[in-house]
């Protein structure tokens, strides 16, 4: 009988705990925040409440999040607020850095929660549901963009973002506050939204977060850039500017500089590549990874015309002594080169590292620095063509001693061109 009575009560209370702890059973989801944005993601049931939570005062045109490490080869549900008071969701994805498309058929398909958004306040949040994917630990990008869209119809452009970062949430985490009914003592749904004090901090202090695998390659790829182009292979043509009326080595350190600033480039140029494909991303797709290309080209260009200029000469200059023009077009050819660099590297720093990171533009210190060399290079070989008048003397009074040794040469053993034989020390100061 005992045995009996046990066997009927026993289920009922596996299934009272059950249903206890179903009812007491708290909600779970997470937050992070920077000083732009909070963040917020609740388990509701099948699906999940998102909430982006603006700084105060922001000037918010769009906001956006995306699921995965980069905006690169991610899932994004966009969001902005229109004038009449509704919010336009808009599903898109990003194969490279360029206007993410519209996705027509999401494999989640996202809507807007009207009673978790906010666009009248200090703080604009706009908030959307989602089926909850596979991982409840998961890498979320987000963007903000400063201008609205033109139109409320989702496939509307939107203008490139100001602000954006990577977070990582853990939606299994119990939310804290919540009561036994999984509702948040603050009085929000079901804890779906950032708690009162979890709101951007806004300003500056932001303790700045460790730098990703791609933007360490990044960082690498730009300083090996850098050392080649804004280094070695200016300091090469100033030791051409200023050392060939003193020295007659300043050719074999020339030479010797620009092949180690061939390697740091062919280096620099790998390193970006690498960078692309970390985030998933096209190759040459933007300006700076064209330019980028050219440059590297021409510079091997030059490099084997300073090598035929130093072992070719034509026969007008064996019978004048005249510099030839090939000679002016190299040393054009080279401050062209350093230009273009000096130009890439600002298209770098201001708006390649910003879309490619997320985190803004590169400290001022970087942007002073380059305004210092734009202006310090020029400067620098303006100030060598004062040896300019001096190196064409020295050339001319090589060629006449050459041309006197010469004719002394022919009347006893002419050349077998009948021309005067070119000796190396001429060469010394004509590369």
């Amino acid at each position: 009988m005992v045995n009996l009575r046990f066997t009927l009560v026993a289920p009922l209370l596996l299934l009272g705990q059950t249903l206890g702890s179903a009812l007491t059973r708290r909600a779970t989801g997470d937050s992070q925040c920077t000083t732009t944005i909070c963040v917020s993601g609740t388990v509701n049931g099948n699906n999940v409440d998102y909430v982006l939570t603006a700084a105060e005062d922001a000037e918010v045109g769009w906001m956006a999040l995306g699921f995965g490490a980069s905006m690169v080869g991610s899932d994004m549900v966009i969001l902005w607020a229109n004038e009449d008071g509704s919010i336009t969701i808009s599903q898109r994805y990003a194969d490279s850095y360029s206007p993410p498309t519209i996705v027509q058929s999401p494999a989640r398909v996202a809507t807007v929660s009207e009673a978790l958004s906010s666009t009248s306040g200090p703080n604009t949040k706009l908030a959307f549901s989602i089926p909850l994917g596979g991982e409840m630990e998961h890498n979320i990008v987000y963007a903000i963009g400063p201008q609205r869209p033109s139109s409320s119809d989702s496939s509307a452009p939107i203008e490139i973002h100001r602000s954006t970062g990577q977070m990582r949430l853990d939606l299994s985490k119990p939310i804290e506050g919540s009561n036994d009914n999984g509702d948040s003592d603050s009085g929000t749904d079901n804890g779906s939204s950032a708690p009162d004090d979890q709101v951007p901090s806004g300003g500056s202090s932001e303790e700045e977060e460790p730098l990703r695998k791609h933007e360490k390659v990044i960082v690498a790829h730009a300083a090996f850039m850098f050392i080649g182009y804004l280094v070695l292979l200016p300091a090469g043509a100033l030791i051409a500017r200023y050392l060939r009326t003193f020295s007659n080595v300043w050719y074999k350190i020339h030479w010797i500089i620009q092949v180690i600033a061939g390697s740091f480039i062919l280096i620099g140029f790998g390193l970006g590549v690498q960078a692309t494909n970390l985030l998933s991303g096209r190759h040459f797709v933007s300006s700076h990874q064209n330019v980028g290309l050219v440059l590297l080209i021409i510079y091997f260009l030059q490099g084997s015309i300073g090598y035929i200029i130093h072992r070719w000469k034509p026969q007008s200059f064996r019978k004048t002594g005249k510099r030839p023009a090939q000679n002016y077009f190299h040393a054009v050819f080279g401050l062209l080169i350093i230009f273009m660099a000096l130009v890439q590297m600002r298209n770098g720093l201001w708006d390649e590292w910003p879309v490619a990171t997320g985190r803004g533009a590169v400290p001022s210190g970087f942007q002073t620095w380059w305004y210092i060399w734009v202006v310090g290079f020029p400067a620098l070989y303006a100030a060598g063509l004062y040896f300019l008048p001096k190196q064409y003397r020295q050339e001319r009074e090589s060629k006449a001693q050459e041309m006197m040794q010469g004719m002394k040469m022919d009347s006893r053993q002419p050349s077998d061109d009948g021309l005067p034989q070119v000796g190396s020390d001429y060469r010394q100061h004509h590369p």
